[in-house]
């Protein structure tokens, strides 16, 4: 019985751990791997994490989950310093929205004084290649190094490449010898961007990440006019893929949404100590419905950071729940009816019922009677004002339904 004990804990409760390290290390491969965070495709559709089996999302989670754990094992200081700077990186992320420069590196990897020059007469190349190096080493974009060394440029002028970075090569070389941080004159960069459009739709590598050989017989310019350091260029990764106006899941506009939100929380401290909502101190004594009320651009902003959630999981949500057995949905803080829209579009059989504030009633009038999208289902559709912080204002079950009714209460528990 002893040896029995002995050779059980020896052997079987080693490899049974063993079998679980495996097990979970396949499983964080695949997530990984499914994930893709280095990958700038702009066409990924990141619905089917919403409707994947329940064991793939369960597994998901607790692999969020654990990552999070992971970050509370670093050093107190060093994860005070950490929070107490997070405010930096969702800046950055700010800034790369605002100025539009996911959108400028549709075209293929660009560096920094060609974004510059893009964006607009006063941006300082040098300032901008900082911040992107900052925005790289956290995600946000894909950095790769080229060469600087004229040397090798003029070898590489030499050398013929495939898919038109050959001519590009040619006409840098015919500036003559320059040196690292010289910029390409406007014919060689000009054909440097013919190579990349013919490199694109023949699907190369060349085209996502040209090799440094390649880049610097195109003569690009450095990241930097003043010369510091190594040169770059800066590609789409997975975080600035999703900020393009051509993802399907694109989330720009609810970036936009949280730096309005952004500020209100520095008045948290005040608001604390006097009892106040951070939203009032910050707004002079207004609430965040009244702000948004009195502030058109406050409100389109809003309402499109709404229209975009159902990027993240609301579509493919409307399209897999079977709502066809219900003869009523009911969207309870609704906004202008982006969720219920989508609920009509695929199916045919239920009425809708939009409830929200006023003002964003009157919003959703316009939108669900002019626009093209919207209009067709408007017929199926009840629009109804009022408070959701007001049962009584909450519109029952319209007095013709005979079959079930659901009530769709969809990221708003957070409001109470």
């Amino acid at each position: 019985m002893v040896a029995q004990t002995v050779l059980y804990v020896v052997i079987a409760a080693p490899s049974a751990v063993c079998l679980c390290l495996i097990g979970i290390g396949t499983l964080a491969v695949c997530m990984i791997l499914a994930i893709r965070p280095w990958d700038g495709n702009v066409s990924r559709d990141y619905s089917w994490s919403v409707t994947s089996p329940y064991p793939m999302f369960w597994a998901g989670t607790w692999m969020a989950r654990a990552a999070s754990y992971i970050q509370m094992l670093k050093p107190g200081p060093l994860r005070a310093i950490e929070i107490a700077t997070a405010y930096v990186m969702s800046q950055v992320l700010f800034m790369i929205v605002n100025l539009g420069i996911p959108d400028l590196l549709l075209s293929g990897p660009r560096t920094a004084d060609d974004l510059a020059a893009n964006i607009g007469p006063h941006v300082h190349p040098d300032r901008l290649a900082r911040i992107l190096d900052f925005a790289a080493a956290v995600g946000m974009v894909n950095r790769k190094k080229i060469s600087g060394n004229a040397r090798k440029d003029r070898k590489a002028a030499a050398t013929p490449h495939a898919n038109g970075f050959a001519t590009a090569a040619a006409a840098a070389a015919a500036d003559g010898c320059r040196g690292a941080d010289a910029p390409a004159s406007d014919g060689a960069m000009s054909q440097l961007k013919v190579g990349l459009l013919e490199a694109r739709s023949s699907k190369t590598v060349l085209a996502v990440d040209p090799s440094d050989q390649d880049l610097a017989a195109a003569g690009m310019p450095s990241s930097s006019s003043s010369g510091r350091g190594p040169l770059y260029v800066y590609s789409l990764s997975a975080t600035s893929a999703c900020l393009t106006s051509e993802s399907p899941v694109c989330c720009a506009d609810m970036v936009k949404m949280f730096e309005d939100r952004s500020q209100e929380f520095a008045c948290l401290s005040e608001a604390m100590r006097d009892g106040k909502i951070p939203f009032e101190v910050f707004s002079g004594g207004k609430l965040f419905w009244q702000h948004i009320a009195e502030n058109p651009s406050a409100a389109k902003t809003f309402d499109l950071a709404m229209a975009q959630i159902n990027n993240l999981g609301g579509k493919a949500v409307a399209a897999k729940y079977p709502f066809n057995k219900f003869e009523t949905v009911i969207d309870v803080a609704g906004g202008v009816g982006g969720f219920l829209r989508e609920i009509m579009i695929r199916h045919k059989k239920p009425c809708g019922v939009l409830f929200d504030q006023q003002g964003q009633i009157e919003r959703a009038e316009k939108l669900w009677a002019h626009d093209t999208i919207y209009q067709p289902h408007a017929h199926r559709v009840q629009l109804v004002a009022g408070d959701v912080f007001d049962v009584s204002t909450i519109p029952p079950p319209p007095s013709s339904s005979s079959g079930k009714v659901a009530y769709i209460l969809r990221n708003i528990l957070h409001d109470w």
